[in-house]
């Protein structure tokens, strides 16, 4: 093989490479699945010309665990890199840090034997990686990593920081509950393109080149938007926004960007309207409409992407004539607070009601998506959303017909069991209060996007239904039952819904994303 394959090619590098990236799909600059490595691993064996394109996503990002009792992973990873310098070139994104998901873990309080020093380790060998403009550092497990035992000194991570920034070569950083990022090197010396907080303070710097801003659990005060004047892309989770206050600082720029394409704002978890998200998200968007005014220009005229947790009453009623200012809206993704448990059965019916022609696709339960709780909504909905157009959904085809509905509903009612008849009632309890809130904001918010359409009642017909289970239970969807009703009526929570192309008449669709949360009990 490793003959043919140095002759003559059976297949132009150029598919090659397309078939090795479409195995290494996914969010770039994230560690890859484990299935994802394995099948790497494998194409690297094929032959010599395979080797590159695999290393080129297999050691693209490099995760330093600076965890008690894992002294040896350290080591190991300065060995292998000392080991083998050709491997240093692929490597372009470090993650400095514990796990993600041992972050929330309790420790023990660490002995000194426990601490990896400076003095231990080749630390050049990470100082030295050509390639690397992207850096992730997550909060440690435990206080920081000293260079020496100067108690006044940088810890570790700090200090891989500041080199990379020093050479201009950082690019992307991400962080979660630190609070020593040297952001005047960085100010000074690099052109940043994308940063990333998480319960950490935003850097009073002017920072011109930054392109995409992402807080999360950050204290803003609208006025210091105007740090990042080129801003194409905000995103703000669980983030209050103050009108005013805060400490005193010189502004660079009068102006906050007028060019944002993308703007995200979500509660960290839709299991409660909160009243602080509503008061944050209203000072931003009236801090942005005035500053343009006061310059006679328009706040959202490149602003394609809007994706906002939305709530009953004024609050829809602001964000709905908001999106009357939006030329250039092209999706809109929205979740409803507090999340929405209804029988799925149901909400077709007031779809079909309010003549929208459905359809359904599922995707089976996912392995990465059961080790979510579901509690955690917010990481849910992020991994929905990732997994929309997966390969392995599937369509069921004429399944939501209007007559189709009807026959099931009138079965599994007249079948129904005398003993099941108080979880029918509870389902339908349930169902009812959700459904009126979401129809509510659904048609409200629908309604306002057909008017951009010359031709209203044709704009918006099509709506998709995606649903995916928390629970591997092929047998229950493969049919549908668990989706038509059936004698174990299910109930599921509305996670999202993503409207696309809203501009196109003939591309623009609606995604509704179901969470399929199985049987309900009595």
């Amino acid at each position: 093989m490793e003959s043919i394959c140095a002759s003559q090619p059976i297949l132009p590098p150029e598919l090659i490479s397309l078939i090795i990236e479409f195995i290494a799909s996914g969010t770039p600059r994230v560690p890859l699945l484990t299935d994802q490595l394995a099948s790497l691993n494998a194409c690297s064996l094929v032959c010599k010309s395979f080797v590159p394109l695999c290393r080129r996503y297999i050691f693209e990002t490099v995760t330093m665990e600076f965890e008690i009792g894992l002294r040896s992973r350290v080591d190991h990873l300065i060995h292998f890199l000392d080991s083998r310098p050709h491997i240093r070139p692929y490597i372009r994104h470090l993650i400095l840090g514990s796990r993600p998901e041992d972050w929330d873990l309790p420790r023990p309080p660490p002995s000194s034997s426990d601490i990896v020093r400076l003095s231990d380790i080749n630390v050049q060998t990470l100082l030295d990686l050509p390639a690397v403009d992207s850096i992730t550092c997550l909060q440690p497990s435990f206080p920081p990593i000293p260079m020496n035992d100067t108690p006044d000194s940088n810890d570790f991570c700090a200090r891989i920081i500041e080199t990379y920034v020093k050479r201009g070569m950082l690019r992307v950083l991400s962080t979660r509950s630190r609070f020593d990022i040297p952001f005047h090197e960085i100010h000074a010396h690099t052109s940043l393109h994308t940063l990333r907080l998480e319960r950490c303070s935003l850097p009073h710097f002017y920072f011109p080149s930054l392109k995409n801003l992402t807080l999360q659990s950050v204290h803003l005060y609208v006025s210091h938007v105007c740090f990042f004047p080129n801003l194409e892309a905000l995103s703000c989770t669980s983030t209050p926004v103050h009108s005013e206050g805060g400490d005193e600082v010189s502004l660079p720029c009068k102006w906050p960007s007028i060019k944002l394409k993308s703007l995200r704002l979500q509660q960290i978890t839709c299991s409660f309207a909160s009243v602080a998200y509503v008061s944050a998200t209203q000072n931003l968007f009236l801090y942005l409409r005035n500053s343009a005014q006061e310059r006679n220009v328009h706040p959202f005229m490149h602003l394609k992407t809007l994706s906002i947790t939305l709530q009953q009453g004024e609050f829809l009623e602001f964000i709905a004539n908001l999106l009357g200012e939006l030329p250039a809206i092209q999706e809109l993704i929205f979740r409803v607070a507090p999340l929405l448990r209804l029988i799925p059965l149901d909400l077709m019916q007031k779809l079909h009601e309010a003549n929208h022609s459905l359809s359904l696709r599922y995707l089976p339960s996912l392995p990465d998506m059961n080790e979510i709780p579901i509690h955690d909504d917010s990481r849910l909905f992020a991994f929905i959303e990732a997994n929309l157009n997966h390969s392995g959904s599937r369509f069921v085809d004429r399944l939501l017909l209007h007559e189709r509905l009807m026959q099931t509903f009138t079965a599994s009612t007249n079948q129904q069991p005398i003993g099941t008849v108080k979880k029918k009632i509870f389902n339908a309890s349930t169902s009812s209060g959700s459904l009126h809130v979401f129809m509510q904001v659904w048609n409200r918010i629908i309604s306002i996007l057909r008017s951009r359409h010359p031709l209203e009642s044709e704009a918006f017909k099509e709506v998709e239904i995606f649903i995916t289970p928390k629970t591997n239970t092929p047998s229950r969807i493969q049919d549908g039952s668990s989706i038509l009703g059936n004698a174990d009526a299910a109930l599921g929570v509305v996670m999202g819904v993503f409207v696309k192309d809203i501009d196109n008449p003939n591309l623009s669709r609606v995604t509704i994303a179901l969470l399929d949360t199985g049987p309900a009990e009595s």
